[in-house]
């Protein structure tokens, strides 16, 4: 019975210390990151916002400038068409811009947060912003984002240079006059080769009534009484 209250203070005390744990876990196997921090404070994050905002400056500025061709001339209806045609294009296009540029980075975020974690052997790593309360020895934030500013990410549109244009607003093809003109081109053809002859049989007679004006002009002339 002595025995038996001696060993549970020490128990105790080895379970406070981590002593009588394994070195597995003895140690910290989890750790957090900010993620937000990691894509925004990053240098890759800063690069990624200013190619974002070059993208929407160049679409603000060809904008303006057919905004202004509608405003010099209000009733030129092509122009104003083109405007709303840009303006909903160049929209869509930002969006596919902002979500290329997004995975693009977060996929590098997140591939350099899972060599970290496999270099210093935790366990796992965890969204700060989806853990209700930590000790901030376990945040190593800083630590990862040292490593993301290393990294080299090239950001390249994805877009055309020119606005599409909506298929709503787009004229509709017609099928049925295009396979039309396809079978009629050949007959078109044969006829353009047979109308040839009886057009250079024309060309020779050309000549000869190019001669034949002078001489009608010339008794007209002569029989005209002069002044």
């Amino acid at each position: 019975m002595v025995k038996r209250f001696v060993l549970l203070p020490l128990l105790a005390l080895c379970l406070m210390l981590g002593a009588c744990l394994p070195d597995s876990q003895s140690k910290d196997d989890i750790a957090v990151v900010d993620l937000g921090r990691l894509v925004r404070d990053s240098e890759p994050g800063k690069q990624a916002q200013t190619f974002l905002e070059n993208i929407q400056e160049d679409f603000n500025n060809r904008l303006l400038a057919q905004q202004k061709k509608v405003q010099d001339n209000p009733d030129d209806k092509k122009a104003m068409q083109e405007l709303e045609t840009m303006y909903v294009s160049m929209q869509q296009r930002m969006q596919t811009e902002e979500q290329n540029v997004s995975n693009n980075l977060l996929e590098h975020v997140l591939q350099t947060v899972k060599t970290f974690r496999e270099e210093k052997k935790f366990k796992a790593i965890l969204r700060s912003e989806a853990v209700v309360d930590y000790d901030d020895v376990l945040d190593v934030t800083g630590l990862v984002l040292d490593e993301i500013n290393k990294l080299t990410i090239e950001f390249k549109p994805v877009t055309s240079d020119q606005p599409t244009i909506p298929a709503t607003m787009a004229p509709a093809a017609d099928d049925t006059d295009d396979a039309a003109a396809a079978e009629a081109a050949p007959d078109n053809a044969d006829s353009a080769a047979e109308a040839a002859p009886e057009d250079a049989d024309g060309a020779d007679e050309a000549p000869a009534a190019a001669k034949a004006a002078p001489e009608a002009a010339a008794p007209a002339a002569a029989e005209k009484p002069a002044k």
